[in-house]
């Protein structure tokens, strides 16, 4: 088992548990050149993204034991495609549905095309948070290696929930009244904040001047 790499979370009875922080686990395990990773089965999906390693999930202790006397060897999980997790996604707000606000729009295609920052500033009404929504509509798909670095920070903050990986970019709106923790991160038992939350995605900032200074 010298090659072996094992992780996830233990109940009482053997059985092993969701685990959160699976994905950045086996990708150091892959940069220390092991070469087989035994982890929960609840997180195979999470798992099956990474290539280059041999992925095995198990259900509990005695399924491991009996996979090492070669009584019930298990297979190793197949690795998927960034486009088998890809479907047809929908935006709940897609810019392709605003009719006019022609001068709004081009400004977000060019932050879009950029990366730019941008600042919408007008009456209550206007249509600020609404375009603004509508931006990740026109950003392009994330590629492996930036879906991989969002997943990380999400599996990592156990955000997943049922998605095995990232594959649309985030779009995080804190409320002006976070606090600068839950903004940057830290905290007692440190966690990302909003702004890592945000990565490779959009940091919408509504009512900015209600923001504190510091």
């Amino acid at each position: 088992i010298s090659d072996s790499f094992f992780t996830g979370e233990l109940s009482l009875d053997g059985r092993l548990r969701y685990t959160n922080g699976i994905l950045p686990q086996i990708l150091m395990a892959k940069n220390k050149k092991f070469k087989k990773v035994f982890l929960p089965l609840v997180n195979a999906d999470e798992a099956s993204i990474i290539k280059g390693i041999e992925v095995y999930a198990i259900e509990n202790l005695l399924m491991l034991l009996r996979h090492f006397n070669k009584e019930n060897l298990i297979p190793p999980i197949k690795p998927r495609s960034l486009d088998s997790f890809l479907k047809n996604e929908e935006y709940e707000f897609d810019m392709a549905d605003i009719a006019g606000q022609e001068q709004g729009k081009r400004a977000l295609e060019i932050a879009a095309a950029g990366g730019h920052n941008i600042l919408l500033k007008g009456p209550p009404g206007a249509g600020k948070t609404l375009l603004a929504r509508t931006l990740p509509s026109i950003l392009p798909n994330l590629t492996l290696d930036e879906a991989l670095e969002v997943t990380k920070i999400y599996s990592i903050s156990g955000l997943l929930e049922n998605n095995p990986i990232i594959v649309k970019r985030p779009f995080r709106s804190p409320h002006h009244t976070t606090s600068h923790i839950g903004l940057i991160g830290g905290g007692a038992n440190p966690k990302p904040g909003e702004i890592s939350l945000a990565h490779r995605g959009i940091l919408f900032l509504d009512e900015f001047p209600e923001f504190p200074r510091h």
